[in-house]
């Protein structure tokens, strides 16, 4: 089956969200991303001038999930099967920690923005032209359609 286009644009969002996720995540274990902050320990060090506490567990965490991103969108454009499940655990995570984040610190944009967006690709990804395209039936989980007994 022909791949929808949303789900290109959505691939091309993994890949390229996700790349500068792990460039921007660099600072934090101490690579310095992008030179914003020059020193043996990168942005680590910056950021505890500034009196912020990162850890570099934090970084890792963050350049791991930036992987998985690149790992997804790669997935959907060869349309292979595990990048729905991978996506729907993606997005679903993303959604949750926008709705925490809003619940934490209020209505600002990033949270809603994160929030929203996530929400409407977790929605996009349970359609049925995108479960067929990535080898996902539509009609419940044996593939058969529903009926009545």
């Amino acid at each position: 089956m022909k791949r929808p286009l949303g789900l290109t644009i959505i691939g091309w969002m993994g890949i390229i969200g996700g790349g500068l996720q792990i460039l921007g995540s660099l600072g934090l274990v101490g690579i310095g991303a992008l030179g914003v902050f020059i020193g043996p320990t990168g942005a680590i060090e910056g950021a505890a001038l500034l009196g912020l506490d990162f850890s570099v567990w934090t970084g890792i965490v963050l350049i791991l999930l930036g992987v998985a991103g690149v790992v997804f969108g790669l997935g959907v454009l060869a349309q292979r099967p595990w990048s729905w499940m991978m996506g729907i655990l993606l997005y679903g995570l993303n959604f949750v920690v926008g709705i925490a984040l809003i619940a934490a610190l209020g209505i600002h944009v990033t949270p809603v923005y994160t929030a929203i967006l996530s929400g409407l690709i977790l929605g996009y990804m349970f359609t049925a032209p995108v479960r067929e395209a990535l080898g996902h039936p539509t009609g419940g989980v044996s593939g058969q359609t529903p009926h009545a007994v």
